[in-house]
């Protein structure tokens, strides 16, 4: 399916497309110039240069693939391959929403998603005739053409069997059922698990953002008890009233349900420390989990003592979760749970909203920084003394 229209709201056009239906159904969807081309222009311009800037240092995640007799993955650049040259490659480098600050743009269009769902924003750069072959991704994933033109063809229920002695995921078998045609300002929907594998038309940058695929119908079936059903029998009568009709529930409806939903079950239950826990896996997706603290962090007091001259910061990728509730607003570090004042609260959403090199300062009260010292111990924030 797709969708015809310009990016006023990201919002507004899933709202104004069938997008919500076809999500439901996990096909594919196309947004076709939801960018406009003036805009796309001039940020593929700055994001394809440090693209380039980054791929040379090693500091940034980065790969550049490419197909000669065999396939082939190139690290540790210390230079990129010419455009025409006779073998079409493929540069991809992670994370830019963390480094590249015209990201933020982009970004602000997907606020319909939790900010913690956000997995990653990766660039690709690709050549003419590059191909990235078939392979399945567990997150969905919006992919953003910037310029050039890309073919991506998709395969809704593929075999998850890779071939063998391959330095890139590429499937045994792949059988597309559906092919998409992306110019600038076009951007492509495709729910996890199902196959992908794009061919470039045209040099240019698309941008993959993906977003975790976490399900929490499914999480709370799993985890509650058969009187769930009694629970989700007014979710049941809300989509028979809506049935057959092509008006959607106003945003301000679909929050003040969820809310009310969300803190039912939670109160209901007590499931709020299970949730936080469950999340609490993905608040640094790069962490090792560890049973025990690292015996080199510093005690309390030397913390302390530290914090009150040097500033903390945060780790790449680290997400704050907390869950407000009718006994509280509760957020989860490492194993434990803490039930935090709403002061602290705002403090830390400040904190993971701001960009890597902001300067984490010592706060007066108290609690926030025994949490601050907790995050230490967590490996989420740290200091960084030359």
């Amino acid at each position: 399916m797709k969708y015809q229209g310009g990016m006023r709201s990201f919002k507004q056009k899933i709202i104004e497309s069938n997008f919500t239906q076809t999500q439901s159904k996990k096909s594919c969807f196309l947004f076709e110039n939801i960018l406009p081309k003036e805009q796309a222009a001039p940020l593929a311009v700055e994001v394809i240069q440090d693209m380039k800037t980054m791929a040379l240092d090693n500091y940034f995640q980065s790969k550049l693939f490419q197909k000669k007799s065999e396939w082939e993955i190139l690290t540790e650049l210390e230079s990129l391959p010419e455009l025409d040259q006779e073998y079409p490659w493929t540069l991809l480098v992670h994370h830019l929403d963390k480094y590249i600050p015209s990201m933020s743009d982009i970004i602000k269009h997907f606020n319909i998603f939790p900010k913690w769902s956000l997995d990653d924003v990766m660039g690709s750069y690709s050549t003419t005739n590059s191909v990235t072959p078939s392979h399945i991704d567990s997150y969905d994933v919006f992919l953003l053409q910037l310029s050039g033109k890309r073919s991506w063809s998709v395969q809704y229920s593929p075999k998850d069997d890779y071939q063998e002695n391959q330095p890139l995921r590429i499937l045994k078998e792949f059988k597309p059922d559906e092919t998409f045609h992306l110019e600038p300002g076009d951007m492509l929907y495709v729910p996890h698990g199902v196959a992908h594998e794009a061919t470039t038309l045209e040099t240019g940058l698309s941008l993959s953002i993906g977003i975790q695929a976490l399900d929490l119908s499914q999480l709370l079936i799993s985890t509650l008890s058969a009187d769930i059903k009694e629970f989700y029998l007014p979710k049941a009568k809300i989509s028979q009233a809506h049935s057959g009709s092509d008006s959607l529930m106003s945003q301000k409806d679909v929050v003040e349900i969820r809310n009310a939903v969300i803190n039912q079950v939670l109160n209901k239950y007590h499931f709020d420390d299970a949730l936080l826990t469950y999340l609490n896996q993905f608040q640094d997706p790069n962490k090792e989990q560890e049973d025990s603290i690292d015996l080199d962090k510093m005690n309390h007091e030397e913390f302390v003592e530290m914090f009150s001259t040097y500033p903390l910061y945060r780790t790449e990728l680290s997400r704050f979760f907390a869950l407000e509730l009718d006994q509280g607003i509760k957020t989860a570090i490492g194993s434990e749970i803490y039930t935090i004042e709403r002061k602290t609260f705002e403090v830390l959403e400040h904190i993971f909203n701001q960009n890597l090199e902001f300067e984490i300062r010592m706060p007066e009260d108290s609690e926030a920084l025994e949490i601050f010292y907790r995050y230490y111990l967590e490996d989420i924030f740290f200091f960084s003394i030359d």
